[in-house]
């Protein structure tokens, strides 16, 4: 597995990207930055889409600074961070409702933002697959 330096440095840099560097990389290294972030060696800090790419910033441990790494996605679908690092489960949900931008093998697809209640959606909403309570003492309170 690469170190996130060896990463930055060898990857396509974006120009005058401030304040932090921002490296554009392949779906092979997208899959080793979550991989990395699970294993603890980074901390993921934030995620999120454009119109055509998807952003990962994480907190490199070591030396401490921050790094976003891009992903383009010309056929709208991206690797999921959320597969290899739950934590980015929630994150991850609202790509494909504010730019349609798929992860693959995420795993959860639940729509996390757009329940069919935004303008230009017609007819009833789908229902929301809410996650069933596991614990056996704990009650469950429906709020929405």
């Amino acid at each position: 597995m690469p170190k996130l330096t060896d990463i930055i440095r060898n990857g396509q840099a974006v120009a005058a990207h401030r304040p932090c560097t921002r490296t554009i990389v392949s779906r092979d290294t997208w899959c080793d930055v979550a991989r990395l972030a699970a294993y603890g060696d980074c901390t993921l800090m934030g995620l999120w889409g454009d119109s055509a790419s998807v952003h990962m910033a994480v907190m490199v441990n070591s030396p401490y600074e921050l790094a976003v790494f891009t992903l383009e996605c010309p056929d709208r679908v991206f690797p999921s961070v959320g597969q290899f690092h739950p934590p980015a489960i929630r994150l991850e949900r609202t790509i494909p409702d504010l730019y349609l931008l798929r992860p693959e093998q995420a795993p959860d697809t639940r729509p996390w933002l757009d329940h069919g209640r935004w303008a230009g959606k017609t007819g009833d909403p789908d229902p929301y697959a809410f996650l069933p309570v596991e614990a056996t003492t704990c009650n469950e309170i429906p709020a929405g």
